[in-house]
C-alpha cells in the first residue's frame, strides 16, 4: 500500500515509519484557503522526515505551501520532527493550550530518561528492569525536536472549518478535528480501531478519568469516517468508543481481582495481567498504564495505597 492515500476531497494521509513494535504513524494534510494544514510531523529521525518530504511531494504539496502545523499531542511519534518542519516551512505550530503547557515536562522526560527511575522503583519494578527501561528510551533523546506553539487552541475553537475537540487522556492536551458537515473525524491517538491507546499515569491528573470523559464526548459526534494516527480509516465511531470504555472497565476489574489474589505493587499486577515477557519498552508502558488505572480506582474509592515505604503497596477497598 502506498504511503500516501487520498481520504476525502482535500484530505490526504501520509504514513511515516516508526522503528517500534507499532511500526508507523499517520500524518494528515488538509487543503485550506491559503494553502495546506499539516496535522502532526512524525518521529524525529531522518528516515521519518524524508518519508514526510516524499509523501508531500507525491501529494503535490511543497514545504512553502504549508501554512500551519497542528500537533494533536506532543508524544515523540507525533511531534518529534515539529521543529525541523517548522524551520523548513516557516509555518507556525498550533496545539492545545494544555499540551503546550506540558511541553517542557515532556522535553525533560525525554532528555533525562533517568528521571523516571524513582517512580518505577516505587511501583515495585526491579532495579535491573529499571536500568533496561531507561536504556530502551535513551535513543529518543536526540530525536525529540518538538516546537512550542505559536498559537494555542482550546476545545470549542475551529481551525480552518474543522471543530477542535479537546480529548485529554492519552495526553493531557490531545485534540481531534471534526468536520460535522462531511462526517469526518481526525482522531489522532484518541480512538484507534485495532488497539487501545496507552493511558499513562501522570502526576496531578487522573488520566483515565480524563480519557473516559473524552470518549463520552467524542461518541456524541456525527462521524461516518474516522482517520486515526495508527491503522486505517474506519467507521462505527460510537461502537468503537463503547468498546474502548469497556476495555478499561475490564482492565479495572482485572486489577481489582489481582489485588484480591495477593498482588500489591504495580509490578506484581503487571506480572499477573501480562503473562508473557515484555520488552523493556513495553514494560514501561504497562507499568504506567496500570498506575493510571490504580489512580482512577483510588480516586473512586475502590483502592487505597500505602506510600509509607519505598515501594508503594495497594489494597482493594472492601465493598
Amino acid at each position: 500500500m502506498s504511503a500516501v492515500r487520498e481520504l476525502a476531497a482535500g484530505l490526504w494521509r501520509i504514513r511515516l515509519p516508526l522503528h517500534f513494535e507499532l511500526n508507523h504513524v499517520n500524518v494528515h494534510v488538509l487543503r485550506i484557503d491559503s494553502g495546506f494544514l499539516l496535522v502532526d510531523c512524525g518521529y524525529g529521525t531522518d528516515e521519518s522526515f524524508e518519508a514526510l518530504e516524499s509523501g508531500l511531494r507525491e501529494t503535490g504539496v511543497a514545504w512553502s505551501d504549508i501554512r500551519e502545523i497542528l500537533i494533536t499531542h506532543c508524544h515523540p511519534d507525533h511531534a518529534g520532527n515539529a521543529e525541523r518542519v517548522r524551520e523548513r516551512t516557516g509555518a507556525p505550530v498550533v496545539m492545545h493550550e494544555t499540551e503546550n503547557a506540558y511541553l517542557p515536562h515532556f522535553r525533560r522526560l525525554v532528555a533525562e530518561p533517568g528521571l523516571l527511575d524513582p517512580w518505577l522503583l516505587s511501583w515495585g519494578a526491579p532495579p535491573e528492569a529499571v536500568d533496561r527501561i531507561r536504556d530502551s528510551f535513551a535513543d529518543m533523546t536526540g530525536t525529540y525536536r518538538p516546537a512550542e506553539a505559536g498559537r494555542v487552541l482550546r476545545g470549542g475553537d475551529t481551525l480552518h472549518g474543522w471543530a477542535v475537540i479537546a480529548t485529554p487522556g492519552h495526553a493531557p492536551g490531545h485534540v481531534c478535528l471534526h468536520d460535522a458537515a462531511r462526517g469526518l473525524l481526525i482522531s489522532g491517538d484518541h480512538v484507534l480501531e485495532a488497539i487501545s491507546p496507552n493511558i499513562a499515569w501522570l502526576a496531578h491528573r487522573d488520566a483515565l478519568a480524563d480519557y473516559l470523559a473524552s470518549l463520552e464526548r467524542v461518541a456524541l459526534l456525527s462521524a461516518d469516517r474516522v482517520y486515526p494516527s495508527h491503522g486505517d480509516p474506519f467507521g462505527g465511531l460510537q461502537a468503537r468508543c463503547r468498546a474502548l470504555a469497556g476495555h478499561h472497565d475490564l482492565r479495572c476489574n482485572n486489577i481489582l481481582n489481582a489485588l484480591a489474589a495477593g498482588g500489591e505493587t504495580a509490578q506484581q499486577i503487571v506480572e499477573r495481567l501480562w503473562r508473557r515477557m515484555l520488552s523493556p519498552f513495553q514494560h514501561r508502558f504497562a507499568l504506567f498504564e496500570v498506575m493510571a488505572h490504580l489512580a482512577y480506582l483510588e480516586n473512586s474509592g475502590r483502592t487505597t495505597c500505602d506510600r509509607s515505604a519505598e515501594v508503594h503497596r495497594w489494597i482493594r477497598t472492601p465493598a
